[in-house]
C-alpha cells in the first residue's frame, strides 16, 4: 500500500481543488470562465474584470465573500468532518456577499431576489 501525502497550499485550495465552484461563481456574475495558473494570476483577473463603479465594488466584495466561504468550508471539512455541496457553497457565498454589501450604506437598495438570481452585474 502506498500512502500519498498531499501538501495543501493556497494554490491547491483556491485553484486546483474542485474548480466547479468557481465556474458557478463566474456564471452567477456572467463572467467568462478563466482557468488560473496561480493565486497571483487569479487576483489579477479579479481586479481586471471590466465592471465599472459600484458594480466593480460589488464584484470585489463578492470575490472576497467567495474566498472566505471556500476557506470556511475547508475548515468545516477538515476540523468538523462536515461536507458542503458546491451549490451550498455558492448559496453561502451569495448570502455572505449580500450581507457584506448591505453593510455598506451606499448599496442599501440592492434587491435580495435580484442579487440571488444573478443580476448582480446590473446595479
Amino acid at each position: 500500500m502506498v500512502l500519498v501525502v498531499l501538501i495543501e497550499d493556497s494554490c491547491h485550495l483556491f485553484i486546483k481543488c474542485d474548480l466547479s465552484f468557481w465556474r458557478l461563481f463566474y456564471d452567477w456574475w456572467k463572467v467568462i470562465w478563466k482557468n488560473h495558473s496561480d493565486i497571483s494570476n487569479m487576483f489579477m483577473f479579479f481586479f481586471s474584470v471590466p465592471f465599472e463603479n459600484n458594480v466593480k465594488n460589488i464584484w470585489l466584495i463578492s470575490v472576497g465573500a467567495a474566498i472566505w466561504s471556500v476557506s470556511l468550508t475547508r475548515c468545516e471539512k477538515v476540523y468538523n468532518e462536515k461536507q458542503a455541496s458546491v451549490k451550498d457553497l455558492l448559496f453561502f457565498t451569495k448570502l455572505r456577499s449580500l450581507f457584506w454589501i448591505k453593510a455598506v450604506s451606499s448599496f442599501d437598495r440592492i434587491s435580495e431576489v435580484q442579487f440571488e438570481r444573478g443580476s448582480a452585474g446590473k446595479f
